[in-house]
């Protein structure tokens, strides 16, 4: 199970400017992915880890899975 979080990006008037923010700076933990979304963005943590993909992703243990 992998939480994910999303956040929106900046918006201007009516026009939706889409700011790649993996590219631009990398809002994720390092042992997580970062998507970009049109508008947004996803943190998912790699496999093997869980977490909030931002903060943590811990490392799963067989101790874990039990």
């Amino acid at each position: 199970h992998r939480d994910l979080h999303s956040f929106p990006t900046r918006r201007s008037s009516d026009l939706i400017l889409d700011v790649n923010e993996c590219q631009d700076r990398f809002p994720c933990h390092k042992d997580a992915e970062c998507i970009n979304n049109p508008g947004s963005f996803t943190c998912k943590c790699k496999e093997g880890f869980e977490g909030d993909g931002v903060k943590n992703c811990k490392g799963i243990t067989l101790v874990d899975i039990i």
